[in-house]
């Protein structure tokens, strides 16, 4: 889910590299283990994925 946002705005914005960004945060190692060690809890992990989405964002346009 989070990848699909990002690979949204990549068509947008040709001069940003959100999956080289979405790489180097490990964000998607981190949902991973996230998934792994919770179990059920699907609102809050949905929570959360958007949260890190927001969060890498801001971070871009911080770099920008």
């Amino acid at each position: 889910m989070t990848e699909q946002i990002l690979e949204k705005q990549i068509d947008h914005n040709d001069g940003i590299d959100l999956e080289a960004a979405f790489q180097e945060s490990h964000i998607q190692e981190i949902l991973d283990k996230l998934d792994q060690e919770l179990v059920g809890l699907k609102s809050v992990k949905n929570k959360i994925r958007e949260m890190a989405a927001l969060l890498l964002v801001d971070r871009i346009r911080k770099m920008v």
